[in-house]
């Protein structure tokens, strides 16, 4: 009889034990949603530093799983994503996890867009090509970002392989690839000028380098300025010699707005150039990013 009465007693004590976990289980899995829920609320009120804040405090005030600890990388990485903090982003996200697949998609790709953003074109490539789901709709989302990806780097033939898998079946994606393919269309026309050439030109005759990228007005300037400048220096070498002060002042004159005309051609061809590509590549990121937003806000 004793030898039973121990024998239940010890069950009981692993039924008590047992429950007793659950229901710590149980607690500390409503403390960890009930701190996700206010975080979300911070979240609208758009006051992410403070949510960070915040983030950091949960795991000194409970114990978080594994999945939980996911979950936190995850939303430190969209915070810091919000917070325009990008290499503090990406650390988040690269701490998430398999074990939740879909946290663990999503953060590749806010990821790779990210690298792509930071101009580390290799490493977003390498992420995005590691990308692996069963899920057709992200698939087709990271095909879009290889591509404008691509369009970054000014890969024109790369871009075709990529947009020849685009589908209009997604309506959260089909404007957009439309949009690269423009954004594609006028990569291709556009024709390219050379800071060497408008340099050439200026050289040969004055303001033409400027004339050869559109700006009209100073280029013009240039050509009549450094013309009368140029007559003046010959007219006084004509009448006066090398040694008058009419060819050294006007000789001088000429030779500083001829080659300020040579440098100031070749200078704008670059502005110019670094200017359409900036626009280019806002354009590009603007379509990298707005479905990102759709899809996973």
């Amino acid at each position: 009889m004793d030898g039973l009465k121990s024998i239940g007693m010890s069950m009981k004590s692993q039924i008590s034990c047992g429950l007793f976990l659950l229901i710590s289980f149980w607690v500390q899995g409503q403390k960890f949603h009930d701190q996700v829920r206010f975080l979300e609320h911070l979240e609208t009120l758009g006051e992410y530093k403070e949510a960070l804040y915040y983030i950091d405090q949960i795991g000194k005030q409970i114990n978080l799983s594994a999945i939980e600890q996911d979950s936190i990388f995850f939303i430190k990485g969209r915070y810091h994503y919000e917070l325009k903090e990008i290499e503090k982003s990406i650390d988040a996200f690269d701490k998430v996890g398999m074990r939740n697949q879909q946290l663990f998609e999503v953060a590749q790709v806010y990821t790779g867009f990210q690298l792509s953003y930071s101009r580390r074109f290799d490493a977003a490539r390498r992420k995005f090509e590691s990308f692996q789901s069963s899920d057709s709709l992200r698939l087709a989302l990271v095909n879009y970002q290889m591509a404008s990806l691509s369009l970054l780097e000014r890969g024109l033939g790369r871009f075709s392989l990529y947009a020849d898998r685009f589908e209009d079946k997604y309506y959260v994606l089909s404007d957009y690839q439309k949009d690269m393919k423009g954004i594609y269309e006028e990569l291709k026309s556009h024709k390219r000028k050379s800071p060497f050439v408008a340099g050439l030109l200026s050289a040969i005759v004055p303001g033409s380098g400027k004339l050869y990228n559109g700006q009209i007005g100073p280029g013009v300037m240039g050509l009549v300025s450094t013309g009368i400048f140029g007559l003046q220096a010959f007219e006084g070498y004509r009448k006066d010699g090398l040694k008058s002060a009419r060819f050294i002042i006007f000789g001088g004159l000429f030779t500083a707005f001829y080659v300020a005309n040579i440098w100031g051609s070749v200078v704008s061809v670059r502005v110019s150039e670094q200017r359409y590509n900036h626009t280019v590549d806002e354009a590009i990121y603007i379509n990298m990013h707005l479905p990102i937003r759709l899809l996973y806000r």
